[in-house]
C-alpha cells in the first residue's frame, strides 16, 4: 500500500499493485486516494500544450489513467 503518512508534493504520486487492485494516492491541490480494479498506473498524454513553451503540460496521475 502507499505510505499513508508521507506527505506528497504537488504532482507526486505513489501507487502499489496487487494482482488486479491498484492502491493510488497522489496529491494535486489535495491528497486523493483511490482503490480499483478499472485502471492501471500508467499515465498517458492529454495532448495539451503549454502556449509559452510549446511543450506537452505534465498531468497528474489521475488524470491519465487508462
Amino acid at each position: 500500500m502507499p505510505d499513508l503518512e508521507r506527505v506528497l508534493d504537488r504532482g507526486e504520486t505513489q501507487y502499489k499493485c496487487s494482482n488486479k487492485l491498484l492502491a493510488l494516492k497522489w496529491k494535486d491541490k489535495r491528497e486523493v486516494f483511490m482503490l480499483t480494479t478499472m485502471h492501471n498506473s500508467e499515465v498517458s498524454g492529454t495532448g495539451k500544450i503549454d502556449k509559452d513553451t510549446g511543450e506537452e503540460k505534465e498531468t497528474s496521475l489521475h488524470s491519465g489513467l487508462q
